[in-house]
């Protein structure tokens, strides 16, 4: 299902396709909200009657949990445990397990001591490549189709107004947030939507500002959690991009930062409030506009 204001979607439902069971409360869920009422979703099903239902289904089921790393904040004990000997007796319930945060999502599932470990197919989304990335825009920008309907309901497509994505602007958004797609997908959606045909460097650096602009204040607001160590921990990898080794006495030195055992407590603390983020070839400000506006001030 495409939007019809603007192809670059960053959030939302995609369609019924793959929604099943549940008639009669969407029905009910539709009329609610159709009439200008809120509505709360309650379940007397436990956990447990819930996998009881999966398994007597006699259907091949298909169960995806995002944020599967929130199960270690859960007060009770044992409970990565009981899932797990539930999950087991369920062959014909199938399991993708979803989080954000990477290290703790790494500790349920590597770990040799933890009930998932070895228990799944690991699939490590790594940022798109940029000419890869570029092709798929490309050709997407190209078609710039969106989905239609005829008094028959019967669908058609039209074309949305066209803009030009030159290369060199592609470029600056890929190169300013790395890659990440979420970040990417964003930034074309806005520019998107500028009234303004053509796209130049000028128009993407305003609308950065802007966007900046947009988010200062929340910035502003998390430095009133975090020491002054750690902001200017923060402040140095964002002003180098990716720091390998934050331990390095020239990157210590160049910031002018505390011993290293601060900077190794700032880091730690910094990774588990998800302002850093561990990748493979360095650590980088987790927030790609928020790193864009700490090396800016």
């Amino acid at each position: 299902m495409l939007n019809m204001n603007n192809p670059f979607l960053i959030v939302g439902y995609q369609g019924p396709e793959y929604f099943c069971d549940r008639e009669k409360e969407t029905e009910v869920i539709l009329s609610a909200l159709h009439n200008g009422r809120n509505i709360t979703l309650v379940s007397r099903i436990t956990s447990r009657k819930i996998f009881d239902y999966l398994r007597q289904s006699g259907r091949e089921c298909y169960l995806a949990i995002d944020e599967f790393q929130q199960i270690m904040e859960y007060p009770e004990k044992g409970v990565e445990g009981l899932l797990r000997s539930y999950i087991q007796f369920l062959p014909n319930v199938h399991f993708i397990f979803s989080g954000s945060k990477k290290h703790l999502m790494e500790y349920i599932f590597f770990s040799i001591k933890r009930p998932f470990y070895q228990s799944t197919q690991k699939l490590f989304l790594d940022k798109i490549l940029r000419d890869n990335h570029l092709k798929e825009y490309d050709e997407y920008e190209l078609l710039m189709l969106a989905m239609g309907r005829c008094a028959q309901d019967d669908y058609y497509l039209v074309p949305i107004d066209e803009k030009e994505l030159p290369e060199e602007i592609f470029d600056k958004v890929y190169t300013w947030v790395d890659g990440h797609t979420w970040y990417v997908q964003y930034l074309l959606n806005r520019l998107f939507a500028l009234p303004e045909k053509t796209l130049s460097p000028e128009l993407l650096d305003s609308l950065m500002m802007e966007i900046l602009r947009e988010e200062e204040y929340t910035y502003q607001t998390y430095f009133q959690l975090l020491t002054f160590n750690q902001i200017q921990l923060l402040k140095a990898i964002a002003k180098e991009g990716i720091v390998r080794e934050v331990n390095a006495a020239a990157f210590i030195k160049k910031y002018d930062l505390k011993a290293v055992s601060s900077v190794n407590t700032s880091l730690r603390i910094l990774i588990d409030k998800e302002f850093i983020l561990r990748q493979p070839d360095g650590y980088i400000v987790y927030d790609r506009f928020m790193s864009i506006w700490l090396s800016r001030i």
